[in-house]
């Protein structure tokens, strides 16, 4: 809960930044990822989807974490409304050589 305000809080930060002109970027950090997947678990529930993970984001990744856990929610919502009951949706969380 205190995470789910804390990102509310950013949101507001961040448009009142923009219109200032002045946006600090925050990057993507585990609790975003795991935010994400306690957001989709009631979802998942009642579509009678298994929802499944594999993979940690080990360090904070430089990127602007709003927009990338707005986008990856959207993912995987879309996926386990479109998956028929029965059906697994996976989150695969890979670090890359190049980073």
């Amino acid at each position: 809960l205190e995470r789910g305000l804390g990102q509310i809080q950013r949101v507001v930060d961040d448009t009142l930044g923009a219109y200032r002109g002045t946006v600090l970027l925050r990057p993507l950090e585990a609790a975003d990822i795991d935010d994400v997947t306690r957001l989709l678990a009631p979802e998942a529930a009642a579509q009678r989807v298994t929802l499944r993970r594999e993979g940690e984001l080990m360090s904070p990744f430089a990127t602007d974490a709003v927009p990338v856990r707005q986008a990856l929610l959207n993912l995987l919502l879309n996926a386990v409304q479109a998956s028929p009951p029965g059906g697994i949706v996976w989150l695969r969380i890979v670090h890359e050589p190049d980073g």
